[in-house]
């Protein structure tokens, strides 16, 4: 019998679109290096991943010029330990809320930052795996600096961001 592999972001497959343009910026002639280089191929790469970021930010807001930060990195291990102790771990301890069903590469930081002081909420799923928005709401308090929800839980496939559960 083959392998069952329950992670269902790591086992899904490629978007079609993403594909396409994945595949559009590796058959191109020239090639690509760090995007920090002076060359020729690092400014073809700091233009493809200047145009990426413009592109993620109106898929995500709607406008491209949109006042925001977007950050790119390795994988999402490093994005949790860089939002946990890059931007909340020198703040003296507050609160945090997140969910029993997190990723564990949130819940390790998260963990880190509860044995230095920190007080955590860990809210439950209900029955059908996904979080109830007003369990979000009751646990934030004044002193709250991070809420952490995944929208789609790794493990079951669960999304968050079902609008029927918001009221």
């Amino acid at each position: 019998m083959g392998m069952i592999h329950l992670d269902a972001n790591a086992t899904s497959k490629l978007r079609n679109s993403a594909r396409a343009a994945l595949t559009s910026l590796l058959n191109r002639e020239e090639e690509f290096r760090s995007a920090s280089s002076v060359y020729w191929t690092g400014r073809n790469a700091k233009t493809a991943l200047a145009k990426a970021r413009r592109d993620l930010i109106y898929f995500l807001f709607g406008d491209s010029k949109a006042d925001v930060n977007l950050f790119f990195t390795s994988g999402g291990t490093e994005s949790c330990n860089s939002l946990v102790h890059g931007f909340i771990s020198d703040c003296s301890p507050q609160h945090i809320v997140t969910t029993s069903i997190e990723h564990a590469a949130m819940l390790a930081p998260i963990a880190a930052l509860e044995r230095r002081g920190w007080r955590v909420t860990r809210v439950q799923p209900r029955s059908d795996g996904r979080i109830a928005p007003p369990d979000i709401v009751a646990s934030l308090r004044d002193d709250t600096a991070l809420l952490a929800v995944m929208a789609a839980n790794n493990e079951t496939g669960a999304l968050q961001t079902d609008s029927r559960h918001i009221s």
